[in-house]
Parts: structure tokens; C-alpha cells; sequence
């Protein structure tokens, strides 16, 4: 089967325009207390970072080293939720669409590694001593939005 570049074009932009039409978002923002691991995913941006730090003779030095590469896994254990709110604005509406969107404050402990087995720089804030790992609790804030059926 052959397609003209005109048919591609067509089929790529219904593509494009379809998934915009799902109306919903969302995003989730850990660190820890210091802000030394940052974690990050959803729309708006993913990715770890971590916290390298020098002394020099003018004090510390903290350098934010981010991800570029892809080269960090991160495994979570999840801890307590602090808080917890969703909304739905079908309820009590005669709608027959409404937008649901929720907000979420947990704990997460995390473990970040390297892919490709290379070790940490020491000065990596919470690199454990064999320099094979990062680990840290998290306080996470996630939130979003999406449409919905209201289901009249």
C-alpha cells in the first residue's frame, strides 16, 4: 500500500490533534528535605537530580547534576499518605462531562542506581559508602486532572 506525503500528513495531524483532545494532566515533584534528590515525572517535566557537593576555600559548593543521560533507575518503597483530596464536578451536576482532579502529599523512600553498573562520585549527597547508590526519603506532592464521563 502506498500513502501520498498528503495522506501522511492527514494521518499524523489526526493523530497529533486526537491525543491533545484527551484533556487531562498531571505531575508529580519529590525531594527531600534538602533538596539534594529531586525526582520529577508527568507532563510538565521527569527526571532525578542529584546534589554534588565541593568545599572550596570560600565554603560548600552544591552543583544540581540532573539525568541528561538516562543512565539512573529508581526503585520506591512507598510510605504514609499525608494528605489526599479529589474532586469530581459531576457530582450534583447535570452534565454529561465534568473534570475530576486530585491532589496527593505522600512519603517515598527511594533507591537510585546506575544503569550501566559505573559507581557515584563520593561528593554525591547520600551515596551510600560502597558508591553503588543513592537512597533518600522523599516528601511527593502529585496532582492532576482529567475530563470524564459524568454517566448521564
Amino acid at each position: 500500500m502506498k500513502l501520498s506525503i498528503t495522506s501522511i500528513a492527514a494521518l499524523v495531524a489526526g493523530l497529533f490533534i486526537t491525543t491533545q483532545a484527551q484533556a487531562s494532566f498531571f505531575q508529580t515533584y519529590c525531594s527531600n528535605a534538602e533538596a539534594t534528590v529531586q525526582t520529577a515525572g508527568g507532563h510538565l517535566k521527569s527526571g532525578i537530580t542529584l546534589t554534588h557537593r565541593d568545599y572550596t576555600d570560600e565554603g560548600k559548593v552544591d552543583t544540581k547534576v540532573e539525568d541528561t543521560t538516562h543512565n539512573l533507575t529508581l526503585t520506591s518503597e512507598d510510605g504514609p499518605v499525608i494528605e489526599s483530596r479529589n474532586t469530581n464536578s459531576c457530582e450534583g451536576s447535570n452534565e454529561t462531562h465534568g473534570i475530576a482532579s486530585w491532589h496527593k502529599t505522600y512519603v517515598e523512600k527511594v533507591t537510585i542506581t546506575k544503569r550501566d553498573d559505573t559507581l557515584f562520585d563520593k561528593r554525591i549527597l547520600g551515596v551510600s559508602q560502597d558508591q553503588k547508590s543513592v537512597t533518600a526519603a522523599l516528601i511527593c506532592e502529585e496532582f492532576g486532572n482529567s475530563q470524564v464521563f459524568c454517566g448521564r
